[in-house]
């Protein structure tokens, strides 16, 4: 049995196209550790369940942690502008470990599990309690990296590995000062992204399929910005909002410790995946979903000049270096390309390189490649 683990739909949507590669060969189970969220209804956790895969809200713990996460249900059904005083105390609450060692041993044995999967970014106190489990039970746990790695950044001295038998990359741009570092090559497998295969973004479409009015007079714009972006320039909004003949819709990051009802994209009209089919036009300043986006020859501003720089070990961005994406220098540039945008313009945007640089991005040349990777890599880890 494989047991995938998950906190937020960003790490579920990147452990669902993995679980989808590999249902077939032996019994899979899916579970949150989010104690606010309820994705009962998420379209993936639906696909999950269609394909008879065991999907639970919480994994089985002591009397006292459900109690506890009982009370905190209750807190949750005060008014947001109350829960919105106290954000403190879910950034706190994130790191907690509502899971007992030997209730969670003996679900081990009875499910026969012999594989933890979990996302690189589960809070690291999470990570240790996992990984401590293998003093009393055989079992490989397994981080899976959420989204693309993108950015071009300082070094690392030593990766972040000492909580997994096993490092899924995204791609093969990480960054290390020591590259021939042995536990590092022995425990990093460089499959690849599925999230981002052809294959995957089909189901994604069936599954998120929405009607788009065709409309040669109105353009529709996706924004995939930080909140910061907005709040340190508010007059951009203001000026995007007084063009004409435009639709504008905001995708928010699908990731926060704060209640749902508290959450900017629990309220947002479409996810990442139909906002890119809805849009003529995807600004952004730097996201893995633009790699979606151009797959799907969609028109990209990349707001270059609102990235981080050295300041925080940041120098750059891989996806600067697909033609296709049109650069942008400043907000003006950015709204004058937006008002001048020809909605009817049908051209192939990304050409042989760009498709190269593209698939450096996700990991792989071949989604079947990629997809036997997957297979095997699962079908050997618990033989070894």
């Amino acid at each position: 049995m494989h047991l995938f683990l998950y906190d937020n739909l960003l790490q579920l949507d990147t452990i669902t196209p993995v679980i989808d590669i590999i249902k077939d060969q032996r019994k899979i189970m899916v579970s949150s550790l989010n104690i606010t969220h309820d994705y009962k209804n998420n379209n993936l956790i639906k696909y999950l369940k269609r394909n008879d895969i065991r999907c639970l809200s919480f994994p089985p713990t002591s009397k006292i942690n459900i109690t506890k996460l009982f009370l905190i249900k209750l807190l949750l059904t005060l008014p947001k502008k109350i829960l919105l005083r106290f954000q403190f105390f879910f950034y706190k609450l994130d790191n907690i470990v509502f899971l007992n060692e030997n209730i969670f041993l003996n679900f081990l044995t009875k499910e026969k599990i012999k594989t933890i999967s979990i996302p690189n970014d589960l809070t690291h106190n999470k990570k240790v309690f996992l990984y401590n489990l293998k003093l009393y039970y055989d079992l490989k746990i397994i981080e899976i990296e959420v989204g693309l790695r993108t950015l071009k950044t300082d070094p690392y001295s030593k990766f972040p590995q000492d909580y997994c038998d096993f490092y899924l990359a995204s791609n093969k741009f990480l960054n290390l000062q020591n590259k021939n570092d042995k536990d590092f090559n022995r425990k990093t497998k460089f499959f690849g992204s599925s999230r981002y295969s052809n294959l995957w973004i089909k189901k994604l479409d069936e599954l998120n399929k929405i009607t788009v009015d065709a409309d040669n007079k109105i353009l529709n714009v996706a924004i995939f910005m930080a909140p910061r972006i907005f709040e340190e320039n508010p007059n951009f909004l203001k000026n995007c909002l007084k063009l004409k003949n435009i639709n504008l819709e905001i995708g928010n990051k699908p990731k926060s410790v704060l209640p749902l009802k508290c959450t900017d994209y629990h309220y947002d009209k479409l996810n990442s995946n139909q906002l890119i089919n809805w849009a003529d036009v995807i600004i952004s300043h730097g996201s893995s979903v633009l790699v979606e986006a151009a797959i799907k020859n969609k028109k990209i501003y990349f707001c270059s000049f609102l990235k981080f720089k050295e300041k925080y070990g940041i120098f750059g961005d891989y996806l600067e270096n697909i033609k296709g994406i049109s650069r942008i220098k400043n907000f003006e540039q950015l709204i004058e390309n937006i008002e001048n945008e020809d909605i009817n313009n049908e051209l192939d945007l990304f050409n042989k390189d760009d498709q190269f640089h593209l698939n450096k991005l996700r990991g792989f040349d071949n989604d079947l490649e990629m997809i036997n990777n997957y297979m095997n890599f699962y079908k050997s880890v618990i033989l070894e």
